[in-house]
């Protein structure tokens, strides 16, 4: 079930990412706890400014879930979209009460949520069959290409 690729599961203890194409083994250093909660306390702060901003956290919680949380990819992207569902949700009353946001933008949502639901079902095969390594390089390089259209567009104006 689809449903089930989604799904917020956690690694084992051995620190093996459980995919059912391939397994490996991070080698990195294990942080603290205390350093763990100090870098989802800054993530935070600065991800919650820059969502509210400039609706730009989307870098900025990559780079944590790769390099602090060492989410599998199943578990990555079912953090990602349970984080952002959530998110978003929490500021649909703000904008809705702003006037950002009215029934005129309802065809608009629609579509877009018609196109996320087919990218779901496109998406699993690809990322089921891909190895750990060349997932996070991948992710990397769209913060990379993220963070480098965010520099550009804020020099622009």
């Amino acid at each position: 079930m689809w449903l089930h690729f989604y799904s917020l599961s956690v690694e084992d203890g051995g620190g093996t990412a459980s995919s059912t194409s391939a397994t490996t083994r991070r080698k990195k250093k294990q942080l603290s706890p205390a350093t763990k909660f100090l870098w989802a306390c800054i993530v935070g702060i600065i991800g919650g400014v820059a969502t509210m901003l400039t609706n730009s956290m989307g870098p900025i919680l990559n780079v944590y879930l790769l390099s602090v949380a060492e989410l599998s990819p199943q578990s990555y992207i079912g953090t990602r979209a349970m984080f952002f569902c959530f998110l978003n949700l929490g500021k649909l009353p703000i904008r809705v009460m702003g006037g950002t946001l009215g029934m005129p933008m309802a065809p608009l949502a629609t579509g877009l949520g018609v196109v996320a639901v087919v990218g779901v079902f496109l998406a699993k095969p690809i990322v089921l069959g891909m190895n750990e390594r060349t997932f996070v390089r991948l992710e990397l390089g769209v913060v990379a290409f993220a963070g480098l259209r965010l520099c550009y567009m804020g020099l622009e104006q």
